[in-house]
């Protein structure tokens, strides 16, 4: 896990800030999420966890951590994300409001350094917190996100390894998981809307903030581990649910004259969607007709800036973002780790670190895996090493990748090899790596990685990797 740096004194006078939780069925997890907000060293903050009418042991744990100060509010249906937190909203007495899921774990720093970042300049109205997968603490979920001229939403470095992510500084939204705003600014907007059960109340949140003349950027001292997923477990209409967010949020808040472009595209998106997504697609479509005069009355609302955020919106149509390597389900396991790296089958799964493709075969029948811009697989040499030889592809000459080794938990790398290919298709390379017994992190740095025709970045395509024992004498 990468470590955070040193933040400023928080002062004593801090302003009071409401964290609102939500849970729903989270007995699980509930107690991890407080524990570490309880933990947390900013001074002055108070924790109101909205309970969704929970079926689960929720309710029984959450008494406890009433008589230590936690405010559980119990609603007595499930008002879904927006709803419940327009619930928490009503009983926040702070200043300054955070919301974060019942599966998200705050650094003990997240508090105090969103507040810094958000009362660095007035103008900034929410920061999106920097989150990583739970279970993969080196691999980001989000640093806050866009949305598309579709309208699809995309969260920032996605799956993207710490140590490579582009971290963004404004961004259209702050993650839902994560999320600090002044009360002030985040009032602006009233109440979330509450019709869409859950998705997009980040966006909308983010788009009334850009529209009323704050900014949202993000909060790079701001740490979050989110386990994920725990949620979408009770929605199995989840596509259909996704779609009729998305629709009504363009219909509220896209300017007028994108519309009638945005209408011809998403004829021609209903026409090239999967067959099984053409329901729920209709399905959204009716849902938003019949509610057409409630998105209406919020563009009145908004009013004649709700222009401000465009040119936040990435250009792209159709289905958004592109596809990306799911890093934050690749699980190391040194106990598979050795000398040699064959993509046979799930084998060598455990020795990915990150940056793989899915298993392809070549039309001779080679197995490989396509590297994304970086990549990067461990190794354990128990006789050492003392060169390594690899088999990649490439259909044009010139250089390939910059390939380092670093002992595992060190950014220093030990060995540097650029790897130059002839263009001949398959090919084989060999470089002296003399390192003694241990364990090694096989870092490969694509040099002009491009964008293939299902829209991934590629890099190299590797068939396997070696390392040569060192000779005795």
């Amino acid at each position: 896990m990468p470590t955070a740096q040193q933040l400023p004194d928080v002062a004593a006078n801090s302003r009071l800030v409401s964290v609102i939780v939500l849970n729903y069925n989270g007995g699980a997890i509930i107690e991890r999420c407080l524990e570490h907000l309880l933990a947390q060293s900013y001074p002055n903050f108070e924790i109101i966890v909205v309970d969704n009418n929970s079926t689960d042991a929720s309710p029984a744990i959450l008494q406890r951590y009433a008589s230590r100060g936690v405010r559980v509010v119990n609603s007595p249906v499930n008002l879904g994300v927006p709803g419940g937190r327009n619930l928490g909203l009503d009983q926040a007495r702070g200043e300054i409001i955070a919301f974060i899921d019942n599966d998200g774990y705050a650094n003990p720093d997240w508090l105090a350094a969103a507040v810094h970042t958000l009362e660095s300049d007035e103008s900034i109205g929410a920061v999106a917190s920097i989150v990583f997968f739970a279970n993969r603490k080196i691999v980001l979920n989000a640093c806050g996100g866009t949305i598309n001229r579709q309208g699809y939403g995309g969260d920032f470095c996605y799956h993207a390894p710490y140590e490579f992510a582009e971290i963004p500084h404004e961004v259209l939204f702050p993650m839902g998981c994560g999320i600090v705003a002044r009360k002030d600014a985040l009032m602006r907007m009233g109440r979330f809307d509450a019709l869409p059960v859950k998705w997009y109340e980040d966006v909308e949140l983010g788009i009334w903030l850009w529209s009323c003349g704050y900014k949202v950027v993000v909060a790079p001292q701001a740490w979050i581990d989110h386990g994920w997923g725990h949620s979408d477990a009770f929605l199995p209409q989840r596509a259909y649910m996704c779609e009729r967010a998305r629709i009504r949020t363009v219909l509220k808040y896209y300017p007028a004259r994108h519309l009638a472009a945005w209408f011809a595209h998403e004829l021609g998106h209903f026409t090239r969607v999967p067959r099984e997504l053409r329901l729920a697609l209709l399905k959204a479509w009716i849902w938003n007709i019949g509610r057409l005069v409630s998105a209406l009355g919020w563009r009145r609302r908004i009013g004649p800036h709700k222009s401000a955020f465009w040119h936040l919106v990435d250009p792209s149509w159709g289905q958004f973002p592109p596809p990306v390597v799911e890093n934050g389900a690749l699980q190391p396991d040194p106990s598979t780790w050795g000398a040699s790296l064959r993509f046979d089958g799930n084998a060598e799964t455990g020795a990915l670190n990150f940056g793989w493709h899915c298993l392809e075969t070549s039309d001779n029948g080679f197995r490989f895996r396509w590297t994304d811009a970086h990549a990067s697989a461990f190794f354990h040499l128990i006789d050492g090493a003392e060169s390594c030889h690899l088999g990649f592809f490439a259909t044009t000459a010139g250089p390939k990748a910059d390939i380092s080794v670093r002992e595992v938990g060190s950014l220093d790398a030990l060995v540097r090899f650029r790897l130059e290919s002839q263009g001949k298709g398959w090919e084989e390379a060999e470089f002296t790596c003399r390192l003694p017994a241990g364990c090694y992190e096989m870092l490969i740095d694509a040099i002009e990685p491009r964008k293939d025709q299902g829209g991934r970045t590629v890099g190299l395509a590797v068939l396997s990797v070696d390392f040569a024992a060192i000779l005795s004498t």
